[in-house]
This record gives C-alpha cells, sequence and structure tokens, in this order.
C-alpha cells in the first residue's frame, strides 16, 4: 500500500469526504484525489497536517505496517531537513532527502550536525535522527534544544513528559557519512 491509498483508507475510515480532508489541510479536493492516486506525493508539511487530520502520524502515512503482528521491525521513511534554526523549521523546513530506518518512532525526523557534539560522540556532518513524540522514559535521554546560539544536545537522566506538554525531540540514534 502507498501513501495516497494510506491516506484515503484512513479518510474513508473517519467518515470524511475529500473536499472534508482538503478543508482541514489548507489544500483543495482536487490535490487530495492527486494524493489518493498517487499522482503527486504530499510534502513534508502538507503530510504533517494530514496526519493531524487524520490523527495518525506522518511515519504511519509513509510507511507500510507490518503484514505480521509478530515482526520485530518498524521501517519509517525519515525526511532530512535542512539544518533547522528553531523549533518551528521542523515542520516546515526543505526536506532533502529520505533515509529508511527501523526504529520504534513515531514521529521522526532528521537532519546532518553543522558542527561536533563530542559530549554525545557525534561529528560534524552526522546524520541525527530525533523522535519528537511525546514519551515518558526512564533512562537516560539526548533532547535537542534550540537557543540563542543555535541548537544543543542535552543529556537527561530521566525524562518524562505530561499530558499536554510540549516534549522535546529526543535523540534516538546518529548515523555517520550518511
Amino acid at each position: 500500500m502507498n501513501v495516497g491509498q494510506r491516506i484515503k483508507a484512513a479518510r474513508q475510515a473517519m467518515g470524511l469526504s475529500q473536499s472534508d480532508l482538503a478543508d482541514m489541510t489548507d489544500v483543495s479536493q482536487p490535490t487530495v484525489a492527486n494524493w489518493e492516486k498517487g499522482s503527486h506525493a504530499p510534502r513534508h508539511s502538507a503530510l504533517t497536517r494530514i496526519a493531524e487530520a487524520l490523527k495518525s502520524t506522518p511515519a504511519s502515512l509513509l510507511d507500510a505496517q507490518p503484514e505480521q503482528a509478530d515482526s520485530i521491525l518498524s521501517l519509517h521513511h525519515v525526511p532530512i531537513i535542512k539544518l533547522p534554526l528553531a523549533e518551528a523549521d521542523i515542520d516546515i523546513g526543505a526536506v532533502v532527502g529520505y533515509m529508511t530506518v527501523s526504529r520504534d518512532a513515531a514521529r521522526p525526523f532528521a537532519f546532518k550536525a553543522d558542527r561536533d557534539f563530542p559530549d554525545q560522540n557525534i561529528s560534524a556532518g552526522d546524520t541525527m535522527i530525533f523522535d519528537r513524540a511525546p514519551v515518558s522514559f526512564s533512562q537516560d535521554a539526548v533532547l535537542l534544544s534550540f537557543g540563542a546560539n543555535g541548537i544543543s544536545l542535552d543529556r537527561v537522566q530521566t525524562a518524562k513528559t505530561t499530558k499536554g506538554a510540549a516534549s522535546k525531540p529526543r535523540l534516538i540514534m546518529s548515523v555517520s557519512r550518511f
């Protein structure tokens, strides 16, 4: 099943027309029809709006779900974006490519490090993959922060999010020379 078929299936499961989805995502009905037919793929920012409207995630619309429930792999087509200057850039940043990873992440995105992060063993040019999904976890984690001096990666001992609270993107892996 391709992304257009998954959009159509999710839209129909919610009882929405193409016009309803178009209104919810600020596009025209023919654009929704083109996505569903596979003539055009939604851009990253549109895919985020579609996922929100369909109570889904961009990753689940991009990825085929495993055929078997006992499958241990979950594949994601992670968008690689230009280096974000602010958190808002994550959703609207230009997508420069995609990489496929096997990881349990609901809202992944990636970008290349613009400098070394020696505390995290990450070098300039390494591709860093983050997850924006709010989660609670009890082990060490590395979170992405935006400040006046650009981005920083901060290691935390235990991170917990509360319902409705904004969470910082969590580093899930880095890849050298991708």
